[in-house]
C-alpha cells in the first residue's frame, strides 16, 4: 500500500500559508519567516531566511521569493534596475536598443547589463525591483531547502515553490498568474461565475479529483494532484510529480487536464 495523505490535512496546511500571503504587506519587509512558520515540515538550511524580490518591466512583473543569507546587508543589483529602466516606458527602453545600435556608449551599456546580469551571491538580499533577464541570476529555492521525504513536506515544499505564484502579488500581464487553488468543494462553489450553469460545474463536487492528495511512490518520488481555478482558462486538474534528492525536492509538472473551460474575457 502505497502512503497517501489527501483532503483536510493538506487544506488545512494550505489555508494558513494562503493566509499568510495574503496579510503579508510585500514592500519594506524583508524577512518573510512568518510564512515558513505555516510550513512546520520545511526549513531553509541554517543561516539562511525567506525574502522576495520584484521582478519585471512596464509590460508586468511578479513577485517571487528566494533565499539569502541571514543578516546579509549586501545588496544584489543586477546591473539594471528601476533608477535606469523601471520608471520608464517601453517605448523608452526601445530607443535604448536604437541608440546603442547607433553608438550610444551609456545605451549600450545599458542593454549589456540587461542580457549579461551580475551573477548572484547568497549572501546578498533584492532591494530594487529587477527586469525581466535579471531574474535568471538568482538562485533557485530548492538548493537551499532541507526536508526529510513525507507527504507533509512534499505539500508544503509545492505549496512555496510552485503554488504560491497563484498568491504573490502580480502586475499588469502578470496578472494571468493570479489563481486559486481547489481545497474542498466549497472551493469550487465560490469561484465558479455566475455566467457556468449549474449543470456545468455541479458533478464536480463529488469528484474524487476535486481533492488534493499526496502520494508516495517511492523514498525519492511521488505523485501531487490537486485543482486550480484560473479566470483565463476554468478549472485545470494538476499533476505534479516530486524527485528527492540530497535533501532538496524538486517538480516536473504534467500537461493540465481542463475539467470546466472558462475565459473571464479581461484583456490586461
Amino acid at each position: 500500500m502505497q502512503p497517501q495523505l489527501k483532503g483536510t490535512p493538506l487544506a488545512q496546511t494550505a489555508r494558513q500559508f494562503i493566509a499568510a500571503i495574503k496579510a503579508t504587506k510585500f514592500d519594506k519587509t524583508i524577512d518573510l519567516q512568518h510564512l515558513l512558520d505555516t510550513l512546520p515540515a520545511i526549513h531553509l538550511r541554517q543561516g539562511y531566511s525567506l525574502g522576495w524580490y520584484r521582478e519585471g518591466d512596464m509590460m508586468g512583473t511578479h513577485v517571487h521569493l528566494y533565499p539569502f543569507r541571514t543578516g546579509s546587508t549586501w545588496e544584489y543589483d543586477p546591473g539594471i534596475h528601476n533608477r535606469d529602466i523601471e520608471n520608464k516606458n517601453f517605448l523608452d527602453f526601445l530607443e535604448y536598443w536604437d541608440k546603442a545600435r547607433h553608438g550610444d556608449k551609456k545605451a549600450a551599456r545599458i542593454i549589456e547589463q540587461r542580457e549579461n546580469p551580475k551573477p548572484f551571491h547568497d549572501g546578498q538580499i533584492i532591494r530594487c525591483s529587477i527586469m525581466m533577464g535579471a531574474d535568471d541570476a538568482v538562485p533557485k529555492m530548492e538548493y537551499y531547502l532541507d526536508v526529510d521525504f513525507t507527504p507533509e513536506s512534499v505539500w508544503q515544499t509545492l505549496l512555496l515553490l510552485v503554488l504560491s505564484e497563484n498568491y504573490l502579488p502580480h502586475g499588469w500581464h502578470g496578472g494571468y498568474a493570479n489563481g486559486t487553488i481547489i481545497l474542498d468543494p466549497d472551493d469550487l462553489k465560490r469561484v465558479i461565475p455566475s455566467r457556468i450553469e449549474r449543470s456545468q460545474w455541479q458533478p464536480f463536487l463529488t469528484d474524487d479529483r476535486l481533492i488534493p492528495s499526496v502520494t508516495m511512490l517511492s523514498d525519492t518520488e511521488a505523485l501531487i494532484t490537486v485543482c486550480r481555478w484560473g479566470g483565463w482558462s476554468g478549472l485545470n486538474y494538476m499533476t505534479y510529480h516530486a524527485f528527492y534528492d540530497d535533501r532538496s525536492i524538486r517538480f516536473s509538472r504534467q500537461d493540465p487536464v481542463n475539467l470546466i473551460k472558462y475565459d473571464c474575457g479581461i484583456r490586461f
